[in-house]
């Protein structure tokens, strides 16, 4: 395949990138750090991403595998599996990557305006007799 020109400069894109990014990201790993892992910047990537269609469906499914591996490493650190690990550090790569996020459990009460002033009635009478 030839380099495709990326502002002037032939593309340092090769198409085993495709199975490399797999691979990276299956070990829990993000799309962008494999940038480091070729030597090309974050922007290099999304870039090729836009350009070349399999490197973009290599991130997609990449993501899938990362999730997966990220999982996975959470349930073995909840199961007594992992020696030392950090279940906070992973929570947080959860969070951070995958959207996971905390949630507070609201439980809203509909009153009518007769409750609501059954309540008001209520309230006086308790204060009257601490008065």
């Amino acid at each position: 395949m030839e380099a495709v020109k990326i502002n002037g400069r032939p593309s340092k894109y090769k198409e085993d990138y495709c199975q490399m990014l797999i691979d990276h990201m299956a070990e829990g790993f993000t799309f962008e750090s494999f940038g480091g892992v070729i030597g090309v910047c974050k922007d290099t990537l999304y870039e090729w991403v836009r350009v070349h269609k399999s490197f973009s469906y290599s991130k997609k499914a990449g993501r899938t595998r990362q999730q997966l591996s990220n999982e996975k490493m959470l349930r073995d650190i909840a199961k007594g599996k992992v020696r030392g690990a950090n279940v906070t550090a992973q929570i947080f790569i959860m969070k951070n990557c995958h959207g996971w996020k905390d949630r507070v459990e609201q439980t809203n009460i509909d009153l009518s305006k007769q409750d609501t002033e059954e309540l008001k009635q209520e309230a006086k009478r308790l204060l009257g007799e601490i008065e």
